[in-house]
């Protein structure tokens, strides 16, 4: 799982809180665990074990820090950023611009 996998996950921003970050995480795992599931069938009980694995990894990746492990995850943080930046322009912005080249 990569940082930006482990953001969407929690439902998050880059620019998180601890706080933002626990809440979420304790809104998904009330929703998730197992053992709070002991209604639920086998099928839906395993599907919510595996979820709350995923949960708990992404949390461990985003309380230790924003660490870039790989290019992919750089790349990812680049056209983040860039996307940012090009919806900060207006079409008419953008259709000068692809002229001009």
């Amino acid at each position: 799982m990569t940082y930006f996998d482990a953001l969407t996950l929690l439902n998050l921003k880059e620019n998180f809180t601890k706080e933002e970050l626990k809440r979420n995480y304790r809104r998904l795992m009330k929703q998730y665990h197992p053992d709070l599931l002991v209604n639920a069938n086998v099928e839906e009980q395993k599907i919510a074990e595996a979820k709350a694995k995923e949960i708990n990894e992404a949390y461990d990746i985003l309380s230790k820090g924003k660490v870039l492990d790989s290019k992919k995850d750089y790349i990812e943080m680049l056209h983040r950023k860039l996307i940012v930046y090009i919806s900060d322009f207006d079409n008419e912005e953008i259709k000068k611009y692809n002229k001009a080249i």
